[in-house]
């Protein structure tokens, strides 16, 4: 079985870390995906990529983590980064920005949609993201830097996701989130935490295997030359 970490966020000089130690623990790929901050920011980020991508066997997909404060934002945001990036991920907490992402085709993971003072994805949302295809984080950097009650909200957070995720069907991924090396933690350990969260265990794997290798899959079918619409290539 293959293993996929599809969201870490280290600083650049740092991914090489990173990427290092996911590929000991036994990932076949992970996903960099620092916040958006420019188109010119994003390019960096790619060229890093594959500065580093040639001294490992894991592969490495390029990604952003867009955070805004309207949807409107949102929008003109992922339409701007969808072609450049392999997953386009999306920073929640608040309700709207759930709505938007959940409702919005072009995007591939929520991040943290329940973690503000008041739960913020509904049913709605949840049978929104099942529609679209938007899969919904279980992020384990989270969990990593609360303590006490903090903690125990966190993971209370995690619990409805997953049971709205049982009920409606939206996929769930599980990722480290690491922004250093010490806080990669391998495939099982992942797997555990969407067990714990409620996910069977089929399910929990799958969170760190086909259902992020699904996502990598789409968007590069997606991204190809040879592609011109849904439904539509050029075969040579």
């Amino acid at each position: 079985m293959r293993y996929f970490d599809i969201f870490v966020s280290p600083k650049g000089e740092k991914l090489w870390e990173v990427v290092e130690a996911a590929e000991e623990l036994g990932f076949s790929g992970i996903c960099f995906a620092p916040k958006f901050s420019g188109l010119e920011d994003l390019e960096r980020s790619r060229k890093l990529v594959s500065e580093v991508a040639s001294d490992f066997s894991a592969e490495i997909f390029t990604g952003t983590v867009i955070a805004v404060k309207n949807v409107r934002e949102l929008g003109r945001t992922v339409r701007k980064v969808r072609k450049r990036v392999e997953v386009v991920l999306v920073l929640g907490g608040d309700y709207r920005i759930n709505r938007a992402a959940c409702t919005n085709r072009m995007v591939d993971i929520l991040l943290r949609p329940n973690f503000g003072p008041e739960p913020c994805m509904d049913l709605f949302c949840a049978r929104s993201a099942a529609r679209t295809g938007t899969a919904v984080a279980l992020e384990f950097r989270s969990v990593l830097k609360n303590y006490g009650t903090e903690r125990s909200d966190v993971l209370r957070a995690m619990r409805v996701l997953v049971s709205l995720s049982r009920e409606t069907g939206f996929e769930v991924v599980t990722c480290s989130g690491a922004r250093t090396r010490w806080e990669v933690r391998d495939p099982r350990a992942l797997a555990s935490l969407a067990l714990v969260s409620g996910l069977d265990e089929k399910k929990a794997k799958a969170s760190v295997s086909s259902v992020p290798s699904g996502i990598l899959d789409r968007n590069r079918e997606r991204l190809s030359e040879n592609r011109v619409w849904n439904g539509v290539e050029v075969v040579e």
